[in-house]
């Protein structure tokens, strides 16, 4: 009797030893589950790493992207009110985009400025003693990564005026170069009374000395040299891109390191 009763009792421990370990099984998260997990984190973490996109349609709203501003309420752009930050990216429409008075300064860190429809349907254009554009930040990217996404820029006073300058000098000094920088605490907006040039963001951003990258644009008919770089300490010059741009008309050459 002892031993029948050993021997039915056995089988009864192991059908409560399979039933627990079913049950964790079932508890437990299968490979399915895990990977859609691991893709969704992917997705959203990408998502994250590519940032905004502010739309850019007139001179107000090109400023006020470009500068780290707010969109201003006299701005056509439907981002009125949204400031740009690291690692947004700046959309021009298509149009003709007249500088007059103060230049544009790229002051937000890690910013991307891109046309919608490549170089002939963006132009900026102006007559500025100087540069038309200068870029005091780090991480700039000026043109978009497709051949559809850059622009073109002129700048011509008689003959004077260069296109793009990038600048690691953001002091008084800077307006004594060529490329003439502003001054964010006293030269102001003209589309915005009271507001400053160009704000650094974020603030303590490193100057313009590496990781810049200037791509599928045209530098046409500036009054002195396309694109300028001139730098105080120059720590990266490896990780400075200068990709199938068009440099043609200007009076100084196209490209200068200084």
């Amino acid at each position: 009797m002892l031993k029948q009763l050993y021997i039915q009792t056995e089988p009864m421990n192991d059908n409560r030893e399979r039933r627990r370990y079913e049950l964790k099984l079932s508890k437990a998260p299968n490979m399915r589950t895990v990977i859609i997990a691991l893709l969704a984190f992917v997705f959203v973490s990408g998502v994250t790493a590519l940032g905004a996109e502010i739309k850019v349609t007139d001179t107000a709203s090109l400023r006020a992207c470009v500068s780290g501003n707010p969109i201003p309420g006299v701005s056509t752009s439907p981002d009125v009110g949204r400031t740009a930050g690291p690692g947004d990216t700046c959309v021009i429409f298509d149009g003709i985009y007249n500088i007059n008075g103060i230049p544009l300064v790229v002051s937000v860190e890690n910013l991307i400025v891109r046309s919608m429809n490549g170089a002939t349907a963006t132009i900026i254009q102006g007559a500025y003693n100087g540069a038309l554009i200068s870029i005091v930040v780090r991480g700039v990217t000026f043109g978009g990564p497709a051949p559809d996404q850059g622009i073109t820029v002129t700048n011509r006073n008689l003959n004077n005026g260069i296109g793009l300058c990038v600048t690691d000098d953001r002091t008084t000094a800077a307006t004594e170069t060529p490329c003439n920088v502003p001054l964010s605490t006293t030269d102001l907006i003209p589309e915005q009374a009271g507001v400053q040039t160009f704000v650094i963001t974020p603030i303590g951003a490193q100057g313009a000395s590496e990781n810049i990258t200037i791509q599928n644009n045209r530098f046409l008919n500036n009054g002195e040299e396309g694109v300028v770089f001139t730098y105080n300490v120059l720590t990266a010059i490896d990780t400075i891109r200068i990709l199938n741009n068009e440099f043609r008309m200007n009076g100084g050459d196209g490209l200068v390191f200084g």
